[in-house]
C-alpha cells in the first residue's frame, strides 16, 4: 500500500499557520504478510517541507521506517494471544535543535489478547526510546512516551512506558 499528501498555499504574507508560502509532501509506503498465525508489517514513511516566510525559510526532509512482527497463538483460555515485536526509527534530520540528536529509535514489546476476534482486544506493552528522548518531545508524545526529563532521569537516560488498551468493537 501506499499514500501520499501534497499541498501548496500561496498567501502572499505571514498569515497562514505555518507562514506565507508553504509547500508540504508527505508519503508512506507500506506492506504486510499473514500466514499461518505469524505476521509482518513494515512501513517507509517521509515529508518534504518548503516553508517560506518574510526572510526566513524551512526546509525539512525527517523519514522514518516501522517493522513490527507477531505470531498468533490459538486457544489460550477463550481467546488468541498475540505477541508481537516493533522497532521504530525517526530521523527529523535539519529539524532537531542545535547540539541534539535528529535520530530516534524506539523498540515495543507487547501482547494482543483477542477475546472475540477484533471485536474485543486487549493490548499490553512496554514501549523502550533508545535514544534521548528530551530531544525529542513532539515525537516521543505519539509514543506514549513524556520525552521530558522527570525525577531522577538525566540527559543521558532513554524512556521506558508501560501501556494498556482494551478496545471493543461495536
Amino acid at each position: 500500500g501506499g499514500g501520499i499528501h501534497y499541498q501548496k498555499g500561496e498567501v502572499g504574507d505571514d498569515a497562514a499557520p505555518l507562514g506565507g508560502n508553504d509547500e508540504i509532501t508527505v508519503w508512506t509506503i507500506d506492506g504486510s504478510v499473514e500466514m499461518d498465525g505469524f505476521n509482518l508489517f513494515v512501513a517507509y514513511f517521509g515529508a518534504s517541507t518548503e516553508i517560506d516566510t518574510t526572510g526566513t525559510s524551512l526546509d525539512s526532509d525527517p523519514w522514518g521506517v516501522q517493522v513490527q512482527a507477531g505470531y498468533q497463538i490459538p486457544d489460550v483460555g477463550p481467546g488468541i494471544l498475540e505477541p508481537f515485536l516493533r522497532w521504530e526509527f525517526i530521523d527529523i534530520d535539519d529539524l532537531a535543535a542545535a547540539g541534539s540528536e535528529s535520530e530516534l529509535n524506539i523498540i515495543t514489546v507487547g501482547a494482543n489478547y483477542y477475546f472475540k476476534k477484533h471485536a474485543a482486544k486487549f493490548t499490553m506493552d512496554v514501549v523502550i526510546g533508545l535514544d534521548e528522548l528530551t530531544d525529542h518531545p513532539g515525537l516521543s508524545s505519539g509514543a506514549g512516551l513524556k520525552g521530558g526529563t522527570g525525577t531522577g532521569a538525566t540527559a543521558e537516560d532513554g524512556e521506558v512506558s508501560l501501556r494498556t488498551q482494551y478496545q471493543l468493537l461495536f
